[in-house]
């Protein structure tokens, strides 16, 4: 695998495909159980704990159609490593965009809103084992940011 990408629009030749495998709400992050106070949402309770399995394979088979598409279009098609989110109290691999930065050959690892979900980087050290530098973003500076809020169009970034 090589890293370099600077922009939304160019040729696609390799991406990372997430997984649904182990998904989890977590109950053990302050941040998230704070925001789900926060829902007007009343029809069913917030999720807590392991997602259903029947969920789970669900959005696997999706992921795997997508996987199965990228590849016969030659495009080099990457998978997360399988973590297990219940026991570790994090949330899933199935958003692998929210987790990184492609700059160049720079990975920029952001810190998240919800902080179970920076252990997902773990999952993606083949990205950062490929990439030239990268750089983590400081919590203790209460920075927050999905990576896929972030529209890349070369020199310049919209948040």
């Amino acid at each position: 695998m090589r890293i370099n990408s600077n922009n939304e629009w160019g040729r696609l030749k390799s991406v990372v495909v997430g997984s649904a495998t182990n998904a989890n709400w977590p109950s053990d992050d302050p941040v998230f159980a704070e925001e789900a106070k926060k829902t007007t949402w009343t029809a069913t309770p917030v999720p807590g704990g392991p997602v259903p399995q029947w969920i789970i394979d669900e959005a696997n088979e999706d992921l795997e159609i997508l996987a199965d598409t990228l590849t016969k279009l030659k495009i080099s098609v990457y998978r997360p490593k399988d973590l297990d989110f219940v026991k570790l109290g994090g949330m899933y691999n199935y958003c692998p965009r929210d987790r990184l930065i492609i700059a160049g050959k720079t990975v920029i690892v952001p810190n998240m809103m919800y902080p179970c979900r920076n252990m997902e980087e773990v999952a993606l050290d083949a990205v950062l084992d490929a990439a030239e530098h990268y750089v983590y973003m400081p919590r203790d500076q209460g920075m927050i940011m999905d990576a896929a809020n972030v529209c890349r169009m070369n020199d310049r970034w919209l948040f």
